[in-house]
């Protein structure tokens, strides 16, 4: 809690510390990773950067020309085959950790830009500008050399989410979604679908709030996929093998070389 006339920054500071204290890796921190070539993450720290699946030794930031101070288009890292996007900023850069409603609306307000009319950046020459705005979208953005962010991925690749209760105050998500719904609705071959994933477990509550959230998701076009399994972490393995068969076996078999191939 902030007291009277006391810096804002000192709280996202604070939080940063705390976040940092409490990022130990997992299991399934370590088998995510190895699931896709992208992984668009809220957490703030740095616990999906590590191995087998991610070279932590070697990462990169994914645009080190592009610096962001308090938003996150661009913001993420990269070894040789992934790259993790901190969407929600990261603890590096307190000022980058997105809460509140007004910096959400904030950051909103640069999405948007981003998608309709452009950004400068100071060490990037032109306007940039989303690869799929317009009424002609490049789809091949990731072949072409072409400037894109998380948003495009978001936009354009079959989304699977994973452990985000998705509740109404992540705003920009939201609307993201409803942008991506009416993309595919315009070129239903080459924008995916998005895949909601919701863990069934004793430890699990279903409440209203989590029904409503299932409710907008099918309105809107997604697809809502139950998972039954005895706990959290039952269901995030179970999840886990039906994106990507047989990771979790290999992960129990220390079969490293196929973690990192995969």
């Amino acid at each position: 809690m902030l007291r009277d006339n006391e810096d804002p920054q000192e709280l996202l500071k604070r939080v940063s510390e705390v976040v940092n204290l409490n990022g130990a890796s997992s299991h399934l921190t370590s088998i995510y990773p190895s699931l896709t070539k992208n992984i668009l993450t809220t957490n703030y720290n740095y616990t999906l950067n590590c191995p087998p699946a991610f070279d932590f030794s070697v990462r990169n930031k994914i645009y080190k020309n592009i610096s962001e101070n308090y938003y996150s288009l661009f913001r993420g890292y990269k070894d040789e085959k992934r790259q993790i996007w901190n969407i929600h900023g990261e603890i590096k850069n307190p000022k980058s950790i997105l809460l509140g409603h007004t910096q959400y609306s904030k950051y909103m307000g640069q999405v948007k830009d981003y998608l309709y009319s452009g950004i400068q950046y100071s060490r990037v020459s032109g306007i940039t500008k989303s690869p799929l705005s317009g009424k002609t979208p490049n789809f091949n953005f990731e072949d072409d050399g072409t400037i894109y962010s998380w948003v495009d991925l978001f936009l354009k690749d079959e989304i699977h989410v994973v452990g985000l209760g998705l509740d109404f105050s992540e705003i920009i998500l939201w609307w993201l979604i409803t942008e991506k719904m009416a993309l595919q609705a315009r070129f239903n071959q080459k924008a995916g679908d998005l895949i909601y994933y919701d863990i069934q477990s004793p430890e699990s509550i279903d409440t209203a709030a989590k029904k409503c959230t299932r409710s907008m998701l099918t309105d809107l076009g997604a697809k809502i996929i139950p998972i039954k399994a005895t706990s959290y972490d039952d269901g995030y393995r179970k999840i886990a093998n039906r994106i990507k068969p047989g990771v979790v076996e290999a992960y129990h078999n220390d079969d490293w070389d196929l973690l990192s191939n995969l």
